[in-house]
């Protein structure tokens, strides 16, 4: 018994860290309510935070997919196209912590 606590405790730790990791970056909050009605590109996202640079808006992606709250989709094409969105075990997560955020009873809570 002790040793299966003992598991259940480190990968509850493993997992906090990788979510308080996540949200370290300057534009990971930011980037979040953009993602909420669906995929988004990397240009799509610079010119809704254009005060965001490219390079901090894909470090902030990349950290994001680390602690796995989205996934990175290749598209096929000549060209390639690359989009992000809510992993699925991430999502209503996110939009707890973004209502948490927003605070109680203001009326402004983002659908689920």
């Amino acid at each position: 018994m002790s040793d299966r606590f003992a598991q259940v405790e480190s990968s509850y730790a493993e997992g906090t860290e990788e979510v308080w990791e996540a949200r370290r970056g300057k534009w990971t909050l930011p980037i979040l309510p953009e993602m909420l009605h669906g995929p988004v590109r990397l240009s799509q996202l610079k010119r809704k935070l254009p005060r965001a640079s490219k390079k901090a808006l894909t470090a902030s992606l990349r950290t994001l997919q680390h602690g796995r709250l989205i996934r990175r989709k290749e598209l096929s094409g000549r060209i390639l196209h690359v989009q992000y969105e809510f992993s699925d075990s991430a999502r209503e997560f996110i939009i707890g912590l973004l209502n948490l955020l927003i605070g109680f009873g203001d009326g402004c809570h983002y659908p689920e």
